[in-house]
């Protein structure tokens, strides 16, 4: 009996893994879409080259938007989950 639970145990224990480890660390759940191009489970920093950039965010996370194409310029606005915004000057967006 003591075998039999302690086997149960390690079942539980990898299936909660499994339902719980589908994405690196620190990334985003869902997608995020910059100037139409998806990006899913979105992790670091996406450059644009269109402007305005647009940013769709359907992560659980807010999509920071910089003026540089490295986002470390002046954060020039965000997008809430499950927002939609362009920005005439932004270069890059980031979610981590």
């Amino acid at each position: 009996m003591r075998r039999a639970m302690t086997v149960l145990a390690a079942l539980a224990v990898a299936g909660a893994t499994a339902v719980t480890a589908p994405t690196a660390a620190g990334a985003a759940r869902g997608t995020l879409v910059v100037d139409g191009k998806q990006h899913e489970d979105p992790n670091g920093c996406y450059a644009s080259t269109r402007n305005p950039l647009t940013v769709t965010n359907f992560t659980d996370r807010l999509a920071y938007v910089y003026d540089d194409d490295k986002c470390e310029g002046s954060m020039v606005g965000f997008v809430q989950q499950g927002g939609t915004a362009s920005f005439p000057f932004g270069s890059s967006v980031q979610v981590d």
